[in-house]
């Protein structure tokens, strides 16, 4: 390996892992300090449903929810604001092999470190929920692919069959992915298909899957309701097209800020070649119209394929579904701009998608802890859950000596209310056994379970509750909003089924 190939590499790593280490520290520290309650999704679909540890919950398949779960048992809140960090520079890296295998260095750090120009690399990753969860399985799958097909190598068939299998217990979305590769080995080379490696992959993704498959039959397939009730039905071919349109401009959206990291980096005005960062690739070489065909394939089919969907099946898309499409998308742009790459200057670039990411993590900041409107609306960020959950367990414990494994309340309230309490009891949602599937009315008759809600007006008790047997009311309870303290307090009321733990154990 000649010198400047060496100081080439040591340039681009070094400016990968800056823009890696700020981000993880920015965008978690921010968050961690700003955030009085956890986020909704971590403490509803990961917190709640994670400590069920159930193969499937009633939106998602649940590597998601575990993941979250046995973050916070080992680190707590520090552990699940870590959690986007590392999925997001987890990517970046992937992101950087994939470009190793078609360019240098310099290249691939440039297309990898472009994604920070991308909306849900940076703004939404404090919030690790399944469309961020994503991110780092769809890059391996598309790396572990291209190595597969490039070497024959049956260790990576393997690997990408376990990755595709993981990824579909992360979100059914990835069978999009799953479908473009299948498309594209038969488009590209067929005769892979004689050799073992495809039916390995698929072998094992199918056994990875097959636990969660499963529980999907025995539980009527309902994660699949929940997607159909979720993209909502479309009336007419307008309303789809509509659909389809308003997907593709928030994607093209999410992109804008690339272009301010490459007018930031020297593209548009600088005329210096390469080198000048240390990390001299001249001349710059093109992209084979191969290699160009299989960035253009990963890096839009799955994007455009989704946004074809309303046609399709007649139901709507949400925006944020296309999280994990784009990981390819510096990548493309990086190979359609040839040899103006050596406008571009690496050290630039990493300076300003460090600038970039330290303005959207402030920004974060603020948005989460300051009150919106005129001091008079709080922001979720701001509830004060842990002073409800030391509360309501005082008032329990009062109630009787029967411990609190059961709390019944809406989907945000309940959750990040047992979410602070040391116990952390289950959680009926709304009251509904359906989509609590975790809980059984048996069960809840014999251990009880504490009732809340959010008494905005005369605090009567939600329906749910009275239809609980034994309920009984207890009272409202007023908190003051750490973020907002001329706000109205909150009020939340709450209840009681009664408890006979004499019976049997708790569950």
């Amino acid at each position: 390996m000649t010198t400047s190939t060496t100081t080439g590499r040591k340039a681009a790593l070094s400016a990968l892992l800056l823009v890696m280490c700020a981000q993880a520290t920015l965008m978690t520290l921010i968050p961690l300090i700003a955030h009085v309650s956890l986020p909704l999704d971590i403490v509803r679909e990961g917190l709640a449903w994670g400590r069920e540890w159930q193969w499937g919950y009633p939106k998602h398949p649940p590597l998601v929810s575990w993941i979250v779960e046995s973050a916070h048992r080992i680190a707590g809140d520090h552990g699940v604001f870590l959690l986007g960090q590392i999925t997001v520079a987890a990517t970046y890296a992937l992101v950087y092999l994939i470009g190793r295998e078609f360019a240098s260095p310099r290249t691939a750090a440039i297309g990898a470190i472009l994604l920070v120009g991308n909306y849900y690399f940076v703004l939404p990753s404090p919030e690790f929920n399944h469309n961020l969860a994503q991110l780092p399985f769809w890059a391996g799958a598309i790396y572990c692919y291209l190595r597969a097909s490039r070497t024959g190598g049956i260790g990576w068939w393997a690997l990408l069959g376990a990755i595709a299998g993981l990824s579909v217990l992360v979100k059914y979305s990835a069978a999009v992915l799953l479908t473009v590769i299948a498309a594209h080995i038969l488009a590209t080379q067929p005769r892979t298909l004689r050799t073992k490696g495809p039916w390995l992959a698929a072998g094992l993704a199918l056994l990875i899957f097959a636990p969660h498959g499963v529980w999907l039959v025995r539980n009527d397939f309902v994660t699949l309701s929940y997607v159909d009730g979720r993209a909502g039905d479309l009336a007419d071919l307008g309303a789809q097209v509509m659909a389809s349109a308003k997907f593709l401009l928030a994607q093209i959206a999410n992109h804008l800020p690339i272009l301010v990291l490459l007018l930031l980096s020297g593209l548009f005005w600088r005329r210096t070649v390469v080198g000048d960062d240390g990390a001299s690739d001249a001349p710059i070489p093109r992209f084979s119209r191969r290699d160009l065909g299989f960035l253009l394939t990963f890096g839009l089919a799955p994007g455009l394929a989704t946004a074809a969907l309303p046609l399709l099946t007649g139901q709507g898309l949400r925006d944020m579904w296309g999280t994990p499409m784009w990981s390819l998308s510096g990548l493309l742009i990086v190979a359609l701009l040839g040899q103006r790459v050596a406008q571009i200057s690496l050290k630039r670039l990493a300076i300003s998608a460090t600038a970039v990411i330290a303005v959207m993590a402030l920004g974060y900041g603020a948005e989460k802890t300051l009150p919106q409107g005129f001091g008079a609306k709080a922001s979720r960020a701001g509830w004060p859950d842990q002073s409800i959950a030391d509360a309501l367990s005082a008032e329990w414990a009062a109630r009787t000596d029967c411990p609190l494994t059961v709390i019944a309340g809406p989907g945000w309230l309940g959750p990040i209310v047992a979410s602070r309490m040391p116990q952390r009891p289950s959680v009926l949602f709304d009251g509904n056994y359906d989509i609590s599937p975790w809980l059984t009315p048996d069960r809840v008759a014999r251990d009880g379970a504490l009732v809340i809600w959010e008494a905005k007006k005369n605090g009567k008790s939600p329906k749910f509750a009275s239809a609980l047997p034994g309920f009984e009311m207890g009272g409202v309870l007023s908190f003051d909003w750490p973020y907002a303290p001329t706000a109205a307090p909150l009020k939340v009321g709450w209840g009681a089924t009664p408890a006979n733990c004499d019976a049997a154990p708790s569950d």
